[in-house]
């Protein structure tokens, strides 16, 4: 129920403490199956709701990940590696990628794993993977990395996410990696995708506003850009910051403050970008994405200095390509 049910009717992190209960009880009276599902969905709804800083969200993994190896559950010890892996990537940390956009590493190789291999064992594994490498090429740019993903992902129909909260992530991000690629590209296309994905959002906004009107509100941020709706494009970002504020996703909050920040650069308000740009770098390090906030502060040298300097000083190749 709490990883099902309530995430459309409580705050996401209200299903983080009975879920690694459920666990528990399942293990101890022999129903093995519902307990590693219930913690399945705890490191889904944990990652997804930021309801921990990354650090202690990955020594949660590692402690609950031996009731995989105990049970000899693999499917669900590889899920839970793909999250370290995710964590490693954006904090920076030890098994990290060289390129944190790509779900590759020492914790797990998405490259290694072959996509035949695991439609054999375990397709909400294979797509798990592939929501997942969306969410790295997004965050940290690679919009193509991202797209191929999402391509893949379409392909399997992403049957496994039917009836939870997940294909309204997927449709969030998808949407959001259609349009920077409509950015690059200005194929109708993409536009096609992003409204499509955004009515889907819409949807789920009006199922679960607690946990998706902060989603909602940054993909039509970002339609809104692209249909050159200013004024629209501006609340909506606002409105994208406070819900996310008030439901503590401390990542997509940071998301939503840096496409802000960026769309403000591009309409030449530097003191805006500054601002909101400053608030994302604060809030990736907050969460403890050290590797993410790395990334703003080599385009942004100043956001890191003690006094600060309502002029934004970015190498302009760099920002144009965002």
């Amino acid at each position: 129920t709490y990883g099902i049910v309530f995430p459309f009717t409580k705050p996401l992190s209200d299903c983080l403490k009975p879920l690694p209960d459920a666990c528990m009880a399942g293990l101890e009276y022999g129903d093995v199956m519902h307990g590693l599902r219930c913690l399945s969905c705890y490191a889904w709804i944990t990652y997804h709701s930021a309801g921990q800083p990354l650090p202690q969200f990955v020594n949660t993994i590692h402690r609950f990940s031996k009731y995989s190896i105990e049970y000899n559950s693999t499917s669900t010890l590889l899920a839970l590696k793909v999250f370290v892996q995710v964590c490693a990537n954006f904090m920076g940390s030890t098994g990290a990628s060289p390129n944190p956009a790509n779900l590759v590493g020492d914790h797990f190789d998405l490259d290694a794993v072959s996509s035949e291999s695991l439609c054999k064992t375990h397709m909400l594994l294979l797509e798990q993977t592939q929501l997942m490498q969306i969410i790295l090429g997004y965050f940290f740019g690679d919009y193509e990395k991202a797209w191929i993903a999402s391509e893949n992902l379409r392909a399997t129909g992403a049957t496994s996410f039917a009836g939870l909260m997940f294909p309204h992530f997927l449709a969030f991000y998808r949407g959001l990696t259609a349009l920077a690629q409509w950015d690059i590209l200005r194929s109708r296309n993409f536009m096609k995708v992003a409204k499509s994905c955004l009515n889907e959002l819409k949807i789920g906004q009006k199922n679960s506003p607690i946990n998706l009107s902060h989603s909602y509100y940054l993909l039509k941020a970002e339609y809104s850009v692209a249909k050159k709706k200013h004024g629209l494009a501006e609340r909506f970002f606002s409105l994208s910051i406070r819900h996310a504020e008030e439901g503590k996703v401390l990542h997509e909050q940071a998301l939503a403050c840096e496409r802000f920040g960026f769309y403000y650069l591009r309409r030449n308000n530097h003191e805006a970008a500054y601002e909101q740009i400053r608030a994302a770098y604060d809030l990736y390090r907050k969460w403890g994405g050290r590797a993410k906030s790395e990334s703003l502060k080599k385009k942004f040298p100043h956001l890191a200095d003690a006094r600060r300097n309502h002029q934004v000083h970015i190498n302009q190749k760099k920002t144009l390509s965002c």
